[in-house]
C-alpha cells in the first residue's frame, strides 16, 4: 500500500486579499443595516410622538390617516420640525389643507380647530359675537328660500359647494370672511350661505344668512338669526354589558402583542364613548403602553353587536374605570346605540 502525503494548498497574497475584502463587505453590510434600522426606529418614534398628539385632541381615524399621509409626504428635516414646533406644524398643515381635495371644507375646519383651537374656552355658540376673529370656518352654499330675494340668474352656485376661509371681522349681524383664491362670481350678492365653525368637545355650528357683498378673496356675510347645531348635545346612559378590546391593527398569531386583550364590563355608554371596568386591571396599563388604538366588541341590550376603533385612557370621574373614546363608529352603529341610550334614562354626557 502506497503511503500518500496530503499537501494543503498554500494561501498566496490574493487569497488574503479576497478574505480581507469578504470581511470588509460583511462589516459594511452590518453597519448599513444598523444605520437603516436606527433611522427606521427614529422615524417610527417621530410618528409615534405626533400620533399621541393627534389622539390627545380626539381626531377620528379618517383625520389621523389624512395627517399620516401628509406627514409621509414631508422631508425628514420637515418631519422633525413639526414634531418640535406646533407653530410650524400649524402653518404647514393649513397650507396642505387649503390645497387638498380629499376632505371637504367642514372636515378641514374640524381638524384645525381640534388641533389648534382659536377659542381658549370651549362654550356653546349662541350669537355671532361668540366666534373668534382669526378662526377658520367653512362657507357652504345653501338652497335658496323661494320667498326671499336670491342672487342674479346665471350666478347660482351648486347647493352644497363649500369653501374654507377665516373670520377676519365680526359684528352682531355680519362677518367678513377671507377665502384664498375666491372668485366673487361663484357666490353672488344675496346668495344663501351657511358659515360653519367648530368647537372641540361640543360640536359644529352653522350660521344661516346671505352674501351681502362678494369680493376678490372675501365675502361679507349677513346673518339672519338662525343657528343650527350640526353636532353636540351628547347623552349618556347606564348600560352594563360584557366588553372585549383587541389591539388594532391586530398582530399576527405568534407576533408580540397578539394575546393582549382587555375584557370587562361596560358601565356607561354615550354616542361617542363608553366607560368600563376591566377584569384584568393588573395588566391594562402594560397593554395600553404598547398599543395606541383598540377595537371594541360589545353586545347592546337590543342585541346589536357594537364595534369600532378607538383609544383607551383612565377615567377622571369614575374610580378604577376606563374610557374608550370612539374614533370611527359608523352612522348605523351610532344610530342603533343612540336608540338604546334613549331607552335607558339618558342624561347629559359627563365622560372624561
Amino acid at each position: 500500500m502506497d503511503n500518500r502525503i496530503i499537501i494543503l494548498p498554500i494561501a498566496d497574497f490574493w487569497t488574503y486579499v479576497g478574505i480581507t475584502i469578504f470581511f470588509i463587505v460583511l462589516i459594511l453590510i452590518f453597519i448599513f443595516s444598523y444605520v437603516y434600522v436606527k433611522r427606521s426606529e427614529i422615524k417610527d418614534t417621530r410618528w409615534s410622538i405626533l400620533l399621541k398628539f393627534l389622539l390627545r385632541h380626539d381626531l377620528a381615524v379618517k383625520e389621523v390617516e389624512f395627517i399620516h399621509e401628509f406627514y409621509l409626504s414631508l422631508e425628514q428635516q420637515i418631519q422633525e420640525e413639526i414634531i418640535t414646533s406646533t407653530k410650524r406644524f400649524h402653518h404647514l398643515l393649513n397650507e396642505h389643507l387649503l390645497k387638498s381635495s380629499t376632505l371637504d371644507a367642514e372636515e378641514k375646519v374640524n381638524i384645525l380647530e381640534k388641533l389648534f383651537p382659536a377659542a381658549e374656552r370651549f362654550e356653546e355658540i349662541r350669537t355671532l359675537l361668540d366666534v373668534m376673529t382669526g378662526e377658520v370656518c367653512a362657507v357652504e352654499a345653501l338652497s335658496p328660500n323661494p320667498e326671499s330675494e336670491t342672487q342674479s340668474p346665471g350666478q347660482e352656485p351648486e347647493t352644497g359647494a363649500k369653501f374654507m376661509g377665516a373670520i377676519v371681522k365680526k359684528s352682531p349681524d355680519e362677518l367678513m370672511i377671507s377665502i384664498d383664491d375666491f372668485d366673487p362670481l361663484v357666490l353672488g350678492r344675496n346668495a344663501p350661505v351657511g358659515i360653519y365653525v367648530y368647537r372641540p368637545h361640543i360640536g359644529g355650528f352653522l350660521f344661516h344668512g346671505t352674501v351681502r357683498q362678494p369680493g376678490p378673496d372675501f365675502i361679507l356675510f349677513s346673518f339672519n338669526g338662525k343657528i343650527e347645531q350640526k353636532s353636540g348635545h351628547h347623552l349618556m346612559a347606564q348600560i352594563e354589558t360584557p366588553v372585549l378590546f383587541k389591539p388594532w391593527p391586530m398582530p399576527a398569531p405568534g407576533e408580540k402583542g397578539y394575546d393582549h386583550e382587555i375584557s370587562g364590563n361596560t358601565y356607561l355608554f354615550s354616542d361617542r364613548a363608553l366607560v368600563f371596568s376591566p377584569a384584568n386591571e393588573a395588566d391594562i396599563h402594560f397593554y395600553l403602553n404598547r398599543h395606541e388604538i383598540w377595537s371594541v366588541s360589545a353586545k347592546l341590550p337590543g342585541g346589536y353587536v357594537f364595534t369600532c376603533r378607538g383609544t383607551i385612557f383612565p377615567s377622571k370621574f369614575y374610580d378604577k374605570m376606563f374610557v374608550f373614546k370612539f374614533l370611527d363608529a359608523g352612522e348605523t352603529s351610532r344610530n342603533i346605540l343612540f336608540l338604546d341610550i334613549k331607552e335607558h334614562e339618558p342624561v347629559s354626557e359627563h365622560i372624561a
